[in-house]
């Protein structure tokens, strides 16, 4: 009797301090601190799609430079590219989720 009481008691404890603590969206840990759109795109999706092909500081690799695209592109141009790709690139409409290809091309558009 007296074990059942004490995992009782343990299995509460463990329920009650899980519930503090709530996951962010693409796994990211609330700390504190809010992460923009701008910063998701690029520590998510940019990297997860775009960097091997375009570089780690947006320099060009095997695609173009998109450190100033945002002063050749809109907004819109930079979205109907990643949906449907250009040249060499594939489209990620299929791979994406519209929502971050918007968020991916509002921060390639601040690139200027």
């Amino acid at each position: 009797m007296k074990w059942t009481k004490w995992t009782a008691v343990i299995l509460i404890a463990i329920a009650v301090a899980g519930c503090g603590s709530k996951a962010e969206p693409n796994g990211l840990e609330a700390s504190g601190s809010t992460i923009s759109k701008e910063e998701v795109a690029e520590n998510t999706i940019y990297k997860s799609n775009c960097l091997s092909c375009h570089g780690a500081q947006l320099e060009g690799n095997m695609g173009p430079a998109l450190s100033t695209i945002g002063a050749k592109k809109s907004k819109d141009e930079i979205v109907q590219i990643i949906e449907d790709g250009k040249g060499r690139m594939s489209g990620f409409k299929n791979r994406l989720k519209e929502e971050e290809i918007h968020s991916l091309a509002e921060w390639l558009a601040d690139k200027k």
